[in-house]
Formats: C-alpha cells, sequence, structure tokens
C-alpha cells in the first residue's frame, strides 16, 4: 500500500466533494480547493474512484463493530 502525504482530513473532504457533485469533480478544482499540487489531486481521485469501484475488494466481507 501507498504511503500518503495528505491528512485525513483533507482526504475526508476530497470524498465529500466527489460525493456529493453530480457531474464529477476535476483534480485542478481538488487541487485550488483543498490547496494541494494538482498531481496530488489526481492521485486522491485516482484512489477514491478505484475504493468506490464494484470491483473493489477493500470493502467485502464480514465485518466487526466493537462496543
Amino acid at each position: 500500500m501507498a504511503e500518503w502525504k495528505i491528512p485525513v482530513q483533507k482526504w475526508t473532504i476530497a470524498i465529500l466533494l466527489y460525493t456529493t457533485n453530480l457531474k464529477g469533480v476535476s483534480s485542478i478544482k481538488l487541487h485550488r480547493d483543498l490547496n494541494i499540487t494538482q498531481w496530488s489531486a489526481w492521485s486522491v481521485l485516482h484512489g477514491i474512484r478505484e475504493s468506490f469501484s464494484v470491483e473493489s475488494e477493500s470493502l467485502s466481507g464480514t465485518g466487526e463493530v466493537g462496543g
């Protein structure tokens, strides 16, 4: 797994922007909104799209929630 230097807060905002924008979000817009490089914004979007894809196995299987 790749190591990311982007803080979790910026990832969270990127996911929010990605999931709430009907027309999608560009890496240029994300770069401006999050104050990160355009390359980093593209990488974040790629990671989000990959994790949300149907073929992704990152969220499959049985989970357990502790209390």
